[in-house]
């Protein structure tokens, strides 16, 4: 999951002063050497060094990848970079006038933490490259300045120079397991009550009020609360051909979310380990 925009109009937060451009170098550093590969601008911004990245045009100049190398000797579940691209016309974006402070964007690359079907779940695993789609819009893009400032790794450690994107992505993990419990909450309730008819579509009313007493509120990112809504909204959509795939596998519908509540419970049992993360700084 990426948490980031294309083109970057991205997050806004802690403020740096913009940091002068340096002559870039190009190399290579795959095997057929058809693309070269940028460095990154020297960046003022905190930074750690796990990551290595450098950049690269696609097709066009209005097109920008970047090349990410696991350097860390460990497996990565999340990563925040902050980035700052300069254009052929001089602006940047985010925008930085001259001689002032400026916010830089944010790019968060998020992995599954458990895996689909029995299957591992992915990661960034060490000593392998991998190039995210950073920029794609209007405008030829002639610099880059991308830092990695959070990583979290699949032992549940972390790295941390960026506070804000570490409290996110553990409010992240914690509102994912607190919807999923509410979730089952919400079904345990339906299936008690006898005079429902069907519990399906009582337990989708049920969550799409739970959506709708957050709408207008203040859904603050590094707080649990502020993450939960995403989850009662995937459970809709799971829940939306629910009906058919009871009569597909010839259960009836209090049977096909007895079983929905054992897988919740079984992932909400893997998930919680990873709501605490150990700090390495």
């Amino acid at each position: 999951m990426r948490l980031g925009l294309v083109p970057i109009a991205l997050l806004l937060f802690a403020t740096t002063a913009c940091p002068q451009k340096q002559e870039q170098r190009t190399y290579v550093t795959h095997a057929d050497g058809n693309v070269p590969l940028i460095p990154t601008s020297h960046s003022e911004l905190p930074q750690l060094l796990g990551i290595r990245i450098s950049w690269y045009h696609g097709s066009t100049k209005k097109l920008v990848m970047l090349r990410l190398d696991n350097v860390s000797g460990k497996n990565i579940n999340v990563y925040n970079l902050s980035i700052r691209l300069k254009f052929t016309d001089g602006s940047t974006d985010p925008f930085c006038a001259d001689g002032r402070s400026c916010f830089p964007g944010e790019h968060m690359e998020v992995f599954a933490l458990v895996g689909i079907n029995g299957m591992e779940p992915r990661s960034f695993v060490a000593g392998t490259s991998r190039d995210d789609m950073l920029y794609q819009g209007d405008q030829e893009v002639s610099d880059v300045e991308a830092v990695p400032d959070m990583i979290v790794y699949t032992d549940d450690t972390a790295e941390v120079k960026n506070e804000r994107a570490f409290k996110q992505i553990v409010a992240m993990r914690k509102g994912d397991v607190m919807a999923m419990q509410k979730v089952n909450q919400v079904i345990k309730q339906v299936l008690a009550d006898p005079t429902v008819e069907s519990p399906i579509s009582a337990t989708r009313t049920e969550l799409t009020g739970l959506v709708l007493a957050g709408v207008g509120r203040q859904h603050i990112p590094e707080e649990p609360e502020g993450n939960e809504e995403m989850g009662f909204r995937n459970a809709i959509t799971n829940l939306s051909n629910a009906p058919q795939a009871a009569k597909f596998s010839k259960q009836s519908e209090p049977e096909y979310l007895t079983k929905y509540v054992e897988e919740q419970d079984a992932r909400i049992a893997a998930m919680a380990p990873h709501c605490e993360v150990k700090r390495l700084d």
